[in-house]
C-alpha cells in the first residue's frame, strides 16, 4: 500500500473507510455498526480525537448552561449535538469560539462546524443519526475526573 492508498480518518467514522480490505489492512473492524454499537461509537470518537468537541467530551471541565428547551432546568452542557441528514454530518451546538464555550442552533450551528471543520461525516443517514443521539455510550465519555 503506497502514500496514495492511505485512508484519511480525520472527520470521518471508521464505517467510511473505502473497503473492507483497505479495513483489514488497517486491522479495523468494518461492520461495527452491525455488529457491536458501543465500539463503533468509541472508533468513530477515537478516529476523531482531533477536534474540539470530542475533546470535551473526555474532559468535561468546561460547560455552559443548557439552552432552555434542550434539557432540565440547572442542567450543563459540554456540547449538545445535532446531526444533518443531508450531509450525514454530526457536529455539536456548543461550541469552542475566541476560546469561550458558545450556544448555536439550527443553520448556525451546522455553518460554523462546516468553517470550522468541527464536525464527523458519515457514509449513512442511519449512522449519523444513531451517533449523535447515542455518543454518549462510548467508553469514558462525560466521566468528570
Amino acid at each position: 500500500m503506497g502514500p496514495k492508498d492511505k485512508i484519511p480518518m480525520k472527520n470521518v467514522s471508521i464505517d467510511t473507510i473505502a473497503t473492507k480490505k483497505k479495513a483489514q489492512e488497517k486491522g479495523v473492524k468494518s461492520n461495527l455498526f452491525k455488529t457491536d454499537k458501543k465500539a463503533f461509537i468509541d472508533s468513530t470518537l477515537t478516529a476523531n480525537r482531533n477536534l474540539d468537541f470530542v475533546k470535551r467530551m473526555y474532559n468535561p471541565k468546561e460547560d455552559i448552561a443548557t439552552p432552555e428547551g434542550k434539557g432540565k432546568p440547572g442542567d450543563r452542557s459540554t456540547h449538545l449535538m445535532s446531526y444533518d441528514p443531508k450531509s450525514k454530518r454530526v457536529y455539536p451546538e456548543v461550541v469552542k469560539e475566541k476560546g469561550k464555550l458558545t450556544y448555536k442552533s439550527g443553520d448556525d450551528a451546522y455553518n460554523y462546524a462546516d468553517k470550522t471543520k468541527e464536525y464527523i461525516a458519515f457514509p449513512t443517514t442511519e449512522k449519523a443519526k444513531y451517533f449523535a443521539s447515542n455518543y454518549k455510550k462510548g467508553t469514558n465519555v462525560l466521566k468528570r475526573k
